[in-house]
């Protein structure tokens, strides 16, 4: 996995205007080892406080195990990051610490294509205790609903085991004032999260496409904390809240023996499918199926994104979006869709994904069905959704 399918990347750089650090993002990431060793590691625990801000807090506990007499060995950590982020490390990572045993280590950093971090750690024989916690930027916007947080885990396997015979990851939901969050990644199939606070009787998978799955789990101020021994990940994960698939142009839902659909599809759940309509639910696997709507073939709804902007009309304050005749900015206005202030957003169906008929326009535009007219309306301005319920 790239961290997230390039579609939904460039669906986030057109759809967050009001990013305060959309382009300059890093990725956390663990120690490892420069040379070849026989150095082990037994033990990782990775907790991620997702707190707010630009900021997300990352604390890595390693207990490694030296099999011979003490010594010292050279270990780095990259972090890294985007082409635009700055050559200053300290707008990329803050508050960078490392103990080894209890002693605070001497750290060297450069920058390059990524933000590295070196240091000459002296091991005893026998167990070892390595501590570090840092700060890194990630991808969010100025009121906290969206982030992208990414976090390597491939280099767990540079050890001498090639694994953490023991791994622990613990996520802190923290203050954001996102809905709900996805971790990206399929490494996670298979073993289930808990909660430290509250206990869930199920935990979920939604395909973001073919290939990248994501786990859900509420934002309750709780911990997320997932175990599993030998474990040799063969994948990089990212933290991203809900927001982030808003205006995708598909969506998988379950449909019924009829062809009708009963609800959003968000997860097995043994001989039933987890479900959400306005509330989360399961159906029966016999006489359902799993299907993916696009609005390239006509399915779910469109409805006002929260980009546009409000104005007053007949005394009242909403967002009112253009329907056109044609997927173009010159052809004539045939109607409007009228979102009340307040109100539940106003769903129309959507009959299409077209690009514009325009010379030169890279713009794209959902076809609509509007009080029994068919028409266009601009798809920057519009969020797509599989099922008309909020």
């Amino acid at each position: 996995m790239k961290y997230i399918s390039l579609t939904i990347l460039m669906l986030l750089s057109t759809l967050f205007g009001k990013a305060s650090n959309k382009d300059f993002y890093t990725s956390g990431n663990f120690f490892v080892p420069i040379h070849d060793t026989d150095i082990s590691l037994k033990k990782a625990i990775l907790t991620i406080d997702l707190a707010n801000g630009e900021y997300v807090e990352a604390n890595v506990y390693y207990e490694l195990y030296n099999p011979d007499v003490s010594k010292n060995i050279d270990i780095k950590l990259e972090a890294r990051k985007t082409d635009k982020m700055p050559l200053d490390i300290t707008q990329g990572i803050k508050d960078f610490k490392l103990t080894v045993n209890g002693d605070i280590q001497d750290i060297k950093s450069s920058v390059d294509t990524c933000y590295t971090y070196y240091a000459n750690v002296r091991l005893i024989k026998g167990k070892n205790i390595l501590r570090n916690t840092f700060r890194y930027r990630v991808m969010g916007n100025v009121d906290d609903y969206y982030l992208f947080a990414p976090f390597c885990l491939r280099t767990l396997n540079r050890w001498a085991n090639r694994q953490a015979d023991d791994f622990a990851l613990r996520i802190i939901s923290g203050n954001r004032r996102c809905s709900d969050y996805y971790i990206a990644d399929e490494a996670f199939r298979g073993t289930p999260f808990n909660f430290e606070k509250d206990k869930y009787d199920f935990w979920r998978f939604k395909a973001i496409d073919e290939k990248y799955y994501a786990l859900f789990f509420p934002t309750r101020s709780d911990t997320l904390v997932w175990h599993k021994t030998n474990f040799s990940p063969n994948d990089d994960m990212a933290i991203l809240s809900s927001i982030s698939s808003v205006n995708d142009t598909f969506g998988w839902v379950v449909e019924n023996s009829k062809g009708e659909c009963v609800g959003r599809y968000d997860g097995d759940c043994g001989d039933s499918y987890l479900i959400d309509v306005q509330d989360w639910g399961t159906v029966p696997k016999e006489g359902h199926k799993i299907v993916k709507y696009r609005a390239e073939d006509g399915k779910g709804c469109v409805y006002i994104s929260n980009k546009v902007k409000y104005t007053t009309k007949n005394g009242e304050k909403m967002q009112i979006v253009n329907v056109r005749a044609l997927p173009s900015m010159k052809s004539s206005i045939i109607g409007t869709i009228d979102e009340l202030y307040g109100d539940l957003p106003t769903a129309v169906d959507c009959l299409g994904y077209v690009p514009s008929v325009d010379d030169n326009s890279r713009d794209k535009w959902y076809k609509v069905d509007i009080d029994g007219k068919v028409g266009y309306v601009r798809a920057d301005l519009m969020y797509w959704n599989s099922m008309n319920t909020f």
